[in-house]
């Protein structure tokens, strides 16, 4: 089985275990918790060993803990990445990733970790931020052939990436048992970056998530937490056999199960920094 651990109650960092036992980390900051909270964490995961692969969302969001932290205890052997210019990387990961290992990627290439099958999904282009021009990037993983079972895909701070432009001849790559969003960036998923600014919600109906893990936010109850959870309660009771829309929080771990048939959720109650 495919493992899919959600690391922090904001959505942040997901951390998979290949069925070869490859672990590989998605995300670049924590937004609640200490770093020795989430150290805990990963070690009642990993027990002991290294980080084999690292996925940078191409985007630097806030938050108390970064990826440099986390890697003084789980080391990373290689970054992998899509193509790039080099140009399009914030400076804070380009420093990261200067003394590692980089693997990368075509928008079409699929990187097997036994029958885990990890997509790094972007937009053809970059775009301006206060980092500069940088290329935001979603990870999808699957377990098995069938893309439409058993599948996760992890959107990140996605605000920029045009989905309308991935829609046109790649529907089936986003297509997904389960949606796992930042809780800080709630709405990132519906957004584009074509000039115009155009918003749709036609992504959602691509991805067609049985369940939608809506992460945390740390800055509490807002006029857009309130329209997320009204759209995404939407979404997921338009495909049943999931498990509808959960909102997370620091009271409990949650992680998933991919055997090729579906999303298998688990949610253990223990409050972040609790020791098991």
């Amino acid at each position: 089985m495919t493992q899919v651990h959600v690391i922090d109650p904001c959505a942040g960092m997901v951390l998979v275990i290949g069925t070869d036992g490859s672990r590989l980390l998605y995300g670049s900051q924590i937004g609640i918790g200490t770093t020795n909270e989430v150290l805990q964490r990963l070690f009642e995961v990993l027990e002991d060993g290294k980080i084999n692969y690292y996925v940078h969302p191409g985007v630097e969001s806030e938050g108390v803990v970064k990826v440099e932290d986390i890697a003084e205890f789980f080391p990373v052997d290689v970054c992998l990445e899509l193509e790039t210019t080099g140009d399009d990387v914030s400076a804070v990961y380009r420093n990261f990733r200067s003394e590692r290992t980089v693997e990368t990627l075509a928008p079409d290439d699929i990187y097997e970790l036994g029958d885990t099958q990890i997509r790094v999904i972007g937009s053809s282009t970059g775009r301006s931020s206060g980092e500069g021009v940088v290329r935001p990037v979603a990870l999808h993983v699957s377990h098995g052939e069938e893309p439409a079972g058993g599948s996760v895909l992890c959107p990140g701070a996605m605000n920029g990436l045009d989905w309308l432009e991935l829609g046109e001849g790649a529907v089936r790559t986003v297509h997904s048992d389960c949606l796992i969003l930042d809780g800080r960036h709630p709405l990132d998923s519906i957004l584009t970056s074509r000039e115009r600014g155009l918003v749709s919600a036609e992504p959602l109906r691509w991805i067609a998530p049985r369940t939608i893990l809506l992460g945390q936010d740390p800055d509490g109850e807002n006029k857009l937490r309130i329209a997320s959870r009204e759209l995404y309660g939407h979404i997921a009771r338009q495909y049943p056999g999931g498990d509808g829309l959960i909102e997370m929080n620091n009271k409990a771990w949650i992680s998933l199960t991919l055997d090729g048939a579906k999303a298998e959720l688990m949610k253990e109650s223990r409050v972040v920094g609790k020791v098991a």
